[in-house]
């Protein structure tokens, strides 16, 4: 969740929570001042749009790539790709295999994870590694 918020005579800031309770990141913005312009924000495909003032646009983004480690293939009757994908500062949505057989054309196949249950944050500390398979 992202929260704008203006103090009164004050500089705008922007607030990003993790499910309504716990904050992760909070942005200051005093290109303004204290002129009493709340920033606007728009959220679309990954990326956080933030109108500081009249003149003034962020686009905030993550810039860190996610890690995929402790990849184990697995061929009996079937074939069983197995892999430990994280990113340190942010939640994975989707994990997909991306392949192709003989260059043919590229195949996209989203994986499951291992894991059946959804941890939530306790203190500051989030889960952040998963297996997928």
């Amino acid at each position: 969740m992202v929260l704008p918020v203006l103090k009164k005579g004050s500089e705008g800031k922007v607030y990003l929570l993790w499910k309504d309770l716990h904050k992760l990141s909070e942005f200051y913005f005093d290109e303004c001042g204290s002129s009493g312009w709340m920033p606007k924000v728009s959220i679309a495909y990954g990326e956080i749009i933030v109108i500081v003032c009249p003149s003034i646009l962020y686009r905030l983004a993550d810039v860190g790539k996610p890690t995929i480690s402790g990849i184990e293939v697995l061929c009996n009757e079937t074939l069983t790709i197995k892999a430990e994908a994280y990113d340190e500062q942010s939640a994975l949505h989707k994990v997909f295999l991306v392949y192709s057989i003989n260059n043919s054309p590229w195949n996209y196949k989203k994986m499951d994870i291992a894991r059946r249950y959804v941890m939530e944050p306790v203190g500051v500390w989030l889960v952040r590694r998963a297996l997928y398979y």
